[in-house]
């Protein structure tokens, strides 16, 4: 993977855990949706199709999968 991809997708997903860690931590998933909204990340890299998605859908559900993924992990 070239060091600019890398380096795009980390970015993402920091920006991601983030974002999951605030809705953790008692924040509205609509609140942490709009953050992310408002910033340029590569979103793509991590699944999103812009031809297919709407942005504010596909955060709310990576999100929630996410959480929903690691309560089931760690029970």
């Amino acid at each position: 993977m070239s060091k600019t991809k890398d380096y795009y997708w980390t970015e993402a997903e920091n920006a991601m855990s983030k974002a999951i860690d605030a809705v953790k931590g008692g924040w509205l998933i609509e609140l942490a949706v709009n953050e992310l909204k408002d910033k340029n990340y590569a979103w793509s890299l991590l699944g999103y199709d812009e031809f297919e998605d709407d942005l504010g859908d596909w955060l709310t559900d990576y999100i929630s999968e996410s959480i929903n993924m690691q309560k089931l992990k760690y029970n």
